[in-house]
């Protein structure tokens, strides 16, 4: 007797084999993008059949770098040599600015997100993963009471945070750049890594890293949101939830750009509140001196470190002089670093590696 098989059985045959032939498709279509070759050669893809034109923005690499068609409409370029760095790119698809579909490595902004292409360096560079303890980036939002929104923070804690339940640590409030958010300097800036390879290596001391959001909301009764935000939330919320040193001798504060800009005014006017700054690519605007020189007569007094550092080629260069030419005319100590190079993310991970290993010495 001949059975014959259920309508619905041949339908789910018939759908698992489609997808086989689906996957099998993808399989064939595999795109890896960017993919290294040897010499540091960069071969980068892109699957766009109805485009036009597709170029590439690289970071450090002048101009856009348009594409070639080829099959199955994939678009490709090879760029480089590449020196061993972290670098940030996107595609233009027709005019429109995008990541890396096939890139999970992103640099996420407040109004631009890039891809990310590491290559790494050999040695390892001092931002390079290595096979040390490693600490954790914890991620949180808080309900911000003064500003009425809730916010983003990012936390890094150091390698033996929960081992060791009676120890406290001091504390970094780190800030970023106009354009990024609380993950830039654990994304593209490597902090946390950083941080990492110096305290296996026995050059920093073990401490908390704070990454804040520096872009906070403008409120008409509040001359300073972010500042308010940080002093009157931020601040609090870590000491509440962290082990932390409350003493204004365990209490640093550092950034760059926007960040460093934030700190010379925060930190300047608190400096009861934090005795170690850091300004990487800032300066002062003018009326500082009008408005911050008095806190700066007990500078020396208060500060166990100012460290200002700036890059030869940095838009921001006139304002850093005109920083250090009011220190240095209200002879206040500090430390003056110059280095190759302009606003770049490569400078800042730099300054930072060097910031790091003075802190609460």
């Amino acid at each position: 007797m001949k059975i014959s098989k259920p309508a619905h059985c041949i339908t789910v045959i018939l759908a698992a084999a489609l997808v086989t032939q689906m996957a099998a498709a993808q399989r064939r279509q595999r795109i890896i993008s960017p993919e290294i070759k040897p010499g540091r050669m960069v071969l980068f893809r892109f699957h766009a059949p109805q485009a036009h034109l597709v170029c590439i923005s690289v970071e450090y690499v002048d101009g856009l770098r348009p594409l070639q068609l080829g099959e199955n409409g994939i678009w490709s370029i090879t760029l480089g040599p590449f020196e061993p760095e972290l670098y940030s790119y996107s595609f233009v698809v027709d005019g429109v600015r995008t990541v890396d579909p096939r890139n999970a490595a992103i640099k996420i902004g407040t109004g631009t997100t890039h891809s990310l292409l590491d290559i790494p360096g050999e040695p390892p560079l001092f931002y390079d993963e290595r096979p040390v303890a490693r600490g954790t980036v914890h991620l949180h939002r808080y309900d911000s009471k003064s500003l009425g929104v809730t916010r983003g923070l990012n936390v890094y804690t150091p390698p033996g945070y929960f081992e060791d339940q009676g120890a406290a640590f001091p504390v970094l409030y780190l800030l970023h750049g106009a354009g990024d958010n609380e993950r830039g300097w654990s994304t593209i800036g490597r902090a946390n890594v950083i941080l990492d390879n110096l305290i296996a290596e026995n050059k920093a001391v073990p401490m908390i890293v704070v990454m804040p959001d520096g872009h906070a909301p403008r409120i008409e009764e509040i001359e300073n949101s972010f500042a308010v935000d940080l002093l009157e939330e931020i601040i609090p919320f870590v000491e509440a939830h962290y082990r932390v040193k409350t003493d204004a001798g365990s209490r640093a504060l550092a950034g760059l750009s926007m960040g460093g800009f934030q700190t010379l005014d925060i930190g300047i006017g608190h400096l009861d509140l934090f005795n170690w700054l850091g300004v990487f690519s800032g300066g002062i605007n003018d009326g500082y001196a009008e408005t911050h020189g008095g806190y700066l007569d007990s500078a020396n007094q208060k500060l166990s470190l100012f460290w200002v550092g700036i890059g030869k080629t940095d838009f921001l260069w006139a304002r850093n002089d005109n920083l250090l030419s009011l220190l240095r005319g209200k002879d206040v100590n500090h430390i003056s670093h110059t280095s190759e190079g302009g606003h770049t993310w490569k400078n800042w991970r730099a300054y930072l590696h060097t910031f790091y290993q003075l802190l609460f010495n």
